[in-house]
C-alpha cells in the first residue's frame, strides 16, 4: 500500500477525494485517496468483485503492472510489439506463470525497471519484498527524470 502511497505523491497527482469504488477500502483508512487517485490515473484497476484487497501483499507482477501503467500515465508511453515480447518473456523458465500482464512485465524487463531474481527466474507470481518495491520505484523515478541516480 506505501508504494501505491508513495507514487501517487512522487507523481504530484492531486487527491481525489471519493467514495472508492472499492467495497474493502474505507473511505476513513490513510490510503484511501491514494487508491481513489491511483484508480483515477489509470494506475490501478483492482480485482473482481469490486475489491482492491489492501492487505495482501502485491505480485511482482502487480508491482510490473503498476509501475509501467504509472509510467504511461507520465507520458513515458513504453510499449512492447508482441515478437519483442515474446523474446524478452521467453528468457525466463517461469514465463507461463505469468497471469495476466504479460505485455505489463515485458515492457517492465525493456525499460529495465524489473530484472529476474537470477538469470532464468523472474518470480512473477512471487511476493514483491520491500526491498524489491525500493528499488523498482527508484528506478521508475529515475525512468521519467524525477530524479537523478
Amino acid at each position: 500500500m506505501s508504494l501505491l502511497a508513495l507514487m501517487v505523491r512522487s507523481l504530484g497527482l492531486n487527491p481525489v477525494k471519493s467514495d472508492s469504488s472499492f467495497t474493502d477500502v474505507k473511505s476513513d483508512a490513510w490510503y484511501a485517496a491514494a487508491v481513489s487517485t491511483a484508480s483515477a490515473a489509470g494506475i490501478i484497476n483492482g480485482y473482481e468483485n469490486n475489491m482492491f484487497r489492501p492487505d495482501v501483499q502485491i505480485t511482482r507482477e502487480e508491482l510490473a503492472s503498476m509501475v509501467v501503467r504509472a509510467m504511461n500515465f507520465a507520458g513515458a508511453s513504453i510499449k512492447v510489439a508482441p515478437e519483442e515480447q515474446s523474446r524478452l518473456l521467453s528468457q525466463f523458465k517461469d514465463s507461463s506463470k505469468i497471469f495476466w500482464a504479460q505485455k505489463e512485465i515485458a515492457a517492465a524487463i525493456n525499460t529495465k525497471l524489473i530484472n529476474g531474481l537470477d538469470d532464468d527466474m523472474l518470480s512473477s507470481d512471487g511476493k514483491a519484498t520491500r526491498a524489491q518495491t525500493a528499488t523498482i520505484l527508484k528506478r521508475f523515478l529515475n525512468a521519467i527524470k524525477f530524479i537523478n541516480e
